[in-house]
């Protein structure tokens, strides 16, 4: 590899590493605040806040909220559609802190395990080993978890959503739990899945190169 090159791949490297260690910290602080929940947050009397995504209007898919409005000869039946937001409250309940604040640990479990992955490739890029076999496996391994984070996370923050307002009546407004796929994150799987199976090809030609040498 050229020294600008292997240059990059340091750089990119060493960031890498930053955000792999920010985010071993942040989970396990938060899982340790998860695991202690029932206690602290039950014990405290004062509501702290906490914050759930919605969809304005019914519907957790499309939402829809007609409006009132006069009537008008040019202008009838306004809507709106899609309409998202994050609605934020104060609670004393440890359950509803545990289900908010799993979803974020999720989020960070995946990402700081992505990067361990991307870690590793690197690792072999700036040994000047870019096909090896074990980066065809990191590939594959991130594809599906990105896959899998696109249909699985909008479920978990569904479901989380959906309790807290069963336990609230909102007056003057619909909101509904959103659910929404996470088209991108499926695409950059399917994309990132195409690329191992390159990777895949890229080391039996550098397999059979060094055999015909």
């Amino acid at each position: 590899m050229s020294p600008p090159k292997l240059v990059t791949a340091r750089i990119v490297k060493f960031w890498f590493d930053i955000v792999f260690f920010v985010g071993l910290t942040f989970g396990g602080l938060l899982a340790l605040w998860l695991l202690l929940s029932p206690l602290t947050v039950s014990s405290s009397e004062t509501p702290s806040d906490a914050a759930i995504p919605v969809a304005i209007g019914a519907g957790s898919i499309r939402p829809v909220l007609p409006l009132d409005a006069e009537a008008s000869t040019a202008i009838s039946n306004l809507r709106i559609l899609e309409g998202k937001g994050e609605l934020r409250f104060q609670t004393t309940s440890w359950t509803i802190h545990f289900a908010t604040n799993l979803v974020w640990l999720l989020v960070i479990a995946v990402v700081t395990y992505v990067v361990y992955l991307l870690r590793s490739i690197l690792r072999t890029v700036i040994a000047d080993q870019p096909f090896a076999a074990a980066n065809i496996s990191r590939l594959r391994i991130i594809g599906l978890i990105l896959i899998g984070t696109g249909i699985l996370f909008p479920i978990v923050q569904y479901l989380a959503a959906r309790m807290v307002l069963n336990r609230i009546d909102v007056q003057g407004v619909a909101l509904s739990p959103p659910l929404e796929f996470g088209g991108q994150a499926i695409l950059g799987g399917l994309l990132i899945l195409v690329l191992a199976t390159i990777f895949r090809y890229g080391t039996q030609l550098e397999k059979d190169q060094s055999l015909t040498v």
